[in-house]
């Protein structure tokens, strides 16, 4: 059963994903995302943000919908046998990669002029 899950990549970047489990040494991730902790200078509270790791949409379309799971060695990771995450972390987590319900005229953001 896999769930979401916290690590800790070599260079220090706080990823939480979806665990699918183990493959040859590597732990495997489908979608991940990089936390980002923040301070907002003007409430002196932290901003939290979810960034995907990388983003679909630099992926040709033609396989776009089955791209999304990643290998992370292992012996470079620093993970947590205990932590659960909070489930606003989760919400905000799975916002990101849920796609959003269909509607009529549905707005286009286009990455590349054509």
């Amino acid at each position: 059963m896999s769930s979401i899950q916290p690590f800790i990549d070599h260079v220090g970047r706080t990823i939480i994903g979806e665990v699918l489990g183990e493959e040859n040494g590597n732990l495997k991730v489908k979608n991940p995302a990089i936390l980002m902790v923040q301070p907002n200078q003007a409430t002196g509270q932290l901003s939290i943000q979810t960034i995907p790791l990388f983003f679909k949409e630099f992926v040709s379309p033609a396989v776009r919908d089955t791209v999304g799971t990643w290998l992370f060695p292992k012996d470079k990771l620093i993970t947590s046998t205990d932590i659960q995450l909070e489930d606003r972390i989760v919400g905000q987590y799975k916002r990101i990669f849920t796609p959003p319900a269909a509607a009529s005229n549905p707005e286009i953001v286009k990455l590349f002029d054509d």
